[in-house]
Formats: C-alpha cells, sequence, structure tokens
C-alpha cells in the first residue's frame, strides 16, 4: 500500500461536492482517502492522505495535474510505501 498527502481543493463540508469531484474519483481509481488537516497551509483547503495502489496513485496525480507533467513528476517521488 501507498500514500501521499495532498493539499486538495475541494470543501469537505459540502458534502455533495466532496462526493462528486473528490470521493467518486477516487472510488474509480480504487484509492481511499484520510483527512490530515482540516485546514491545510495551502490557502486553507484540507490536506489529505491518499491510499493505495502506487501506480493508481500516479495515475491520480497525472490528473491531478493536468498538463504539468514537472509537477507530477514531483509528486511521484513524494509517494510513500
Amino acid at each position: 500500500m501507498a500514500s501521499i498527502a495532498l493539499d486538495i481543493a475541494v470543501d469537505p463540508g459540502n458534502k455533495e461536492e466532496w462526493k462528486s469531484e473528490f470521493v467518486d474519483f477516487l472510488d474509480q481509481l480504487d484509492l481511499t482517502h484520510k483527512i490530515l488537516e482540516d485546514k491545510g497551509p495551502g490557502g486553507g483547503w484540507p490536506v489529505v492522505d491518499i491510499i493505495g495502489d502506487e501506480e493508481n496513485i500516479k495515475k491520480y496525480l497525472i490528473i491531478y495535474c493536468g498538463d504539468d507533467e514537472e509537477q507530477a513528476e514531483e509528486y511521484h517521488e513524494q509517494i510513500e510505501e
């Protein structure tokens, strides 16, 4: 099992948005999550631990980073086993 902590720009207080834009997407990649901080340092968004198979986390990061392949590679290096 692998994981990475990320600042997610989705409000967990908005249950519909949290589920549709984050949780359902993680489910499609067989990933789970754990909220580490409700209000993280990056604009007050929650810091979330993304947990699952390393390859599925990498797929998530590619989508999370959009066209910024360099950023995705930097995140890949932060994945913990």
